[in-house]
Formats: structure tokens, sequence, C-alpha cells
């Protein structure tokens, strides 16, 4: 059963960082950029700048949750879980720089991981699979990846620590046995929300 108590932007602040320091064990380091805030609004969890402003600085991110997760522990823990992986490197969405399956299959691998062991409600992350298949391709495709090598996405940072920005090169680079058809639908754009 979910819990329906408050749950406040200072609770996901902490278990933000309690996050983000378990991704960077997982997956490696933060890049550098500054972390503004949560922002509860929407219908999809998000990682972005800030709307363009001359108040805020080109390196500045926010991570958007959908109101719910106010009333909804299970959720926050779901949604907010998921977005620290998009804040180990966070890069202004342009066209040469979307988010592939890697990142999305990293992101959903990880959420699956803290929801399970924080919350026991592994019906919220198949309802989020359910809601959008492509998560579900992107996760798969992660599996497929980590499954030969399971150090593969640290070993992938050490030559580019941004992953949006990982190249077939880089498996070369990383000693990655890889098969080129994997990498080329790893490295895919993730379609956009």
């Amino acid at each position: 059963m979910e819990n329906q108590e408050k749950y406040d932007e200072a609770y996901y602040l902490n278990l933000k960082e309690k996050y983000l320091n378990e991704a960077e064990e997982q997956f490696g380091e933060r890049t550098d950029y500054e972390f503004i805030g949560l922002v509860f609004e929407g219908t999809d969890p998000k990682t972005e700048p800030p709307e363009m402003s001359a108040l805020f600085k080109e390196k500045e991110f926010l991570v958007y949750l959908t109101p719910v997760v106010k009333i909804c522990m299970d959720e926050g823990i779901f949604q907010l879980s998921h977005e620290v992986v998009h804040l180990l490197s966070p890069v202004l969405l342009e066209d040469h720089e979307e988010i592939s399956y890697l990142e999305e299959g990293m992101a959903v691998h990880f959420s699956k991981l803290i929801t399970g062991r924080d919350t026991g409600n592994m019906e919220i992350v198949e309802r989020g699979l359910n809601r959008k298949p492509l998560y579900r391709t992107a996760y798969q495709l992660y599996l497929e990846l980590i499954r030969d090598e399971p150090d593969a996405i640290r070993k992938l940072r050490v030559f580019q620590k941004e992953i949006c920005r990982i190249t077939p090169g880089d498996f070369k680079r990383a000693g990655l046995k890889t098969s080129p058809e994997l990498i080329e639908k790893l490295l895919a754009h993730f379609p956009r929300h």
C-alpha cells in the first residue's frame, strides 16, 4: 500500500543527494554543473535547465517531479531515482546532444533497484514501463550491455564523462567487446517526451 502522507521539497532534496551519491558509485562521478532545485509540476518527470532567463547560468539544472509525489512517497522515489541518473551529466538538449537509449536504460535500471529496495512497490515501476514502452526497450538494451560487461558505464566514462556524448569509439577505447549492432541501438537518440 502506498504511503499517503505529505512529502515536501526538503524530504526529496535529502533523497536526491543520497541517490545521486549511489548513482556515482555505480556509474562514475557527476560532471561539473549546479543543481538549483526541485519543481513539482507537469505530467512527466525530467531534468533540464530552467526556462531561459538572464537570472540563470548556463550549467544550472532543475529536476521536475510530478505533483503526485507530494502525497505518494513510492511514486516520488521512483521518479527521483530515475532523474538522478540524468544528474550525473546533464546537458542542454540540442540537436547534437540528445539523451540516448543507453542513458535511459541506466536510469530505468537504477530506479528499479532503488524503488524495489526503498519501497518494495514494483507495481509503480511496471506501470511506468507499460505506460511508456520505449523505456522498457532502453532497459533491455542496457541489461544486454552489462550482462557481459558489468562495469561498462564506468569504463566508458573514463573516456567520456557526458553520457549523451559517448561514441562508438569510446566503446573501443574502453576495451569493451560490445557488438556494433548493440552500440548503435544504445547510442540512438531516445525520443523526447
